[in-house]
């Protein structure tokens, strides 16, 4: 059975397409909801969609954030005459496009660093808008011009290559499906989800990349071992240098998952003149104890100010035993405590003369209130504060002085600074911890830091001790401003940034790695021994990761031992705010 071809074509049972079918298709389309909702849209919301495209077109990654975009929007209408519309309207337009579909947006709260992505393909965009009369110049942006741009930028693509890098991720079979950005599906048929940014982060938090981390890890301590023996009985300066920098290598994988993974963001309160001198100068750090991530942040703040290698600690002594984490902090010379003062004493002054001849500027830090902070055990100091008569804290706990005292007095010699700083959250905000930021959930840090001379504090242990006390009612203050506020007073906030380094080494130690896992496999064969071998070595990286993470959960505070309060008088105060 033979047709006429223009009409559509049937041979033998066989469905060809043609001309008419193609036409009926391409008026479809024209016809298709979702283009009779972009041409009807608002201005802004055209612009918007107009952003896309071109931020798109621009980097060739069909997923942004919707920071680039706002950003992109805001050098789009200035070029073309149109007053930004603002943040929070913008926000506004992302959610009514991500209503009606036209964009997917990252589930949960609206946020400057969620995740957007067209749900369809931007040539039915550019068809939509390039005929706008309200606003003809979106066309210079959407269509031809900026594949060009694409060409400039991967000149080595083929056709094929750019056209699917113009398509949104998702690659649609059979019966609609509804996509949510989480990777999850609803409706009939199937969905597959392929971006470079999916594969990478599928990559870089999959069971055998923490594999991965841990081997890399191990090397790196199996080198600081070899060090040890080896070059510091001859220079202890030039092994100090060598591991600070084998140091970075490993605590860098960390700060990726904090900066890269999570996008956890530090906004600094800080002077200029403080700022200038961060990094050049040995500091004796004080801080509260707000989450469980707070080291990692302290990390951050120094690998910002080039001294990350050179960061110690005063740490209780199990965190030593703590698989390659643990590891680094003893041949970084951290300070373990048995949290017993009649040893701990004699490990304080060894540990600060040992610092004498530090050969780089390094942070000691120093968390005062000795245990991390939780309403239970706020609410034991307040009872306390009470017993003895002190000003009740709102915000920290009452400060354990002897660590400190003992250190100002052995440090006061060759530390010239004392860095009090501030942990703060804001109150829109999550409290960060290990494992939101394992999870990949962002947030943003608020850190006020004032730095006092150490020669200008007093000289008597007691002085020394109330200074300490005072500072922290300074703290409470300042803890309770940013809880109505959300900022320190009217000091000027620093963003720090989100330098690539870390980014850098990743990519670096996994390519190596997987080089290696490759040769391995090619070297020996497969086997029953070979794979239970490599099972019980991705089960111990598991125990380890585990393990890292209860150590960093905040502990579970015991209740207060009864009180000799008056249960009136203690009823009286206002304690947990």
């Amino acid at each position: 059975m033979k047709h006429d071809f223009y009409g559509g074509c049937m041979f033998a049972g066989k469905a060809l397409v043609g001309m008419a079918d193609v036409e009926a298709a391409i008026q479809e389309m024209f016809q298709a909801p979702h283009i009779q909702v972009m041409r009807n849209c608002s201005k802004l919301s055209k612009v918007f969609l107009a952003a896309m495209v071109h931020e798109l077109y621009k980097t060739g990654m069909s997923e942004t954030t919707f920071e680039k975009l706002a950003q992109t929007v805001s050098c789009l209408c200035t070029s073309n005459g149109i007053t930004f519309p603002g943040w929070d309207t913008l926000l506004r337009i992302g959610c009514k496009l991500g209503e009606s579909r036209i964009v997917l947006c990252e589930s949960g709260a609206s946020h400057r660093l969620q995740k957007l992505q067209l749900n369809f393909p931007s040539d039915d965009v550019s068809f939509a808008l390039k005929d706008s009369n309200e606003l003809p110049w979106l066309t210079k942006y959407i269509c031809r011009e900026c594949r060009a741009i694409i060409h400039s930028s991967f000149p080595n693509l083929s056709p094929i290559q750019t056209f699917f890098r113009s398509r949104p991720p998702y690659v649609f079979f059979h019966s609609p499906v509804q996509i949510h950005t989480n990777g999850h599906r609803s409706g009939g048929g199937f969905a597959y989800r392929l971006t470079i940014s999916s594969i990478w982060t599928h990559h870089q938090f999959s069971p055998d990349t923490q594999l991965e981390r841990f081997v890399v890890g191990v090397e790196i301590e199996e080198l600081s071992a070899f060090f040890f023996v080896l070059v510091r009985p001859c220079s202890k300066n030039m092994y100090r240098k060598i591991n600070a920098c084998l140091a970075q290598l490993l605590w860098l994988e960390l700060i990726w998952l904090f900066d890269w993974w999570a996008h956890i963001k530090v906004d600094l309160f800080i002077d200029s003149e403080t700022l200038e001198l961060m990094g050049k100068e040995h500091v004796l750090l004080i801080c509260n104890h707000k989450s469980d991530i707070d080291w990692l942040i302290g990390w951050v703040l120094a690998q910002r100010s080039g001294c990350l290698g050179s960061t110690l600690a005063l740490v209780k002594k199990s965190l030593k035993f703590l698989p390659v984490i643990g590891w680094s902090m003893w041949f970084t010379e951290y300070i373990f405590l048995e949290r017993n003062w009649s040893k701990d004493e004699n490990i304080l002054m060894e540990g600060f003369e040992n610092l004498r001849d530090f050969p780089m500027p390094f942070w000691l830090a120093v968390f005062v209130e000795g245990t991390r902070f939780t309403h239970a055990k706020l609410l034991a100091a307040q009872e306390y504060a009470i017993a003895t008569k002190s000003p009740v804290p709102r915000n920290v706990l009452i400060p354990r002085t002897k660590g400190f005292v003992a250190a100002v007095n052995h440090l006061r010699s060759f530390v010239p600074a004392i860095y009090n700083c501030t942990v703060a959250v804001p109150k829109n905000e999550p409290l960060p911890t290990i494992l939101r930021m394992f999870r990949g959930r962002s947030s943003t840090v608020h850190v006020h830091v004032k730095r006092h001379l150490i020669r200008e504090l007093p000289h008597t242990d007691a002085d020394i001790r109330q200074w300490c006390r005072d500072i922290f009612l300074e703290k409470d203050a300042s803890l309770e401003l940013h809880q109505s506020e959300n900022t320190f007073g009217d000091m000027e906030c620093h963003g720090i940034g989100r330098p690539k380094k870390s980014l850098y080494v990743v990519i670096i130690w996994s390519c190596l790695l997987l080089f290696g896992v490759i040769k391995f496999f090619e070297w020996c064969s497969f086997s029953w021994e070979a794979i239970t071998f490599c099972a019980i070595l991705l089960l111990f990286v598991m125990i380890c990761m585990q393990i890292l993470i209860v150590f960093s959960q905040s502990e579970q505070s015991n209740p207060p031992e009864a009180s000799t309060l008056n249960t009136e008088d203690a009823m009286n105060q206002k304690l947990i705010p």
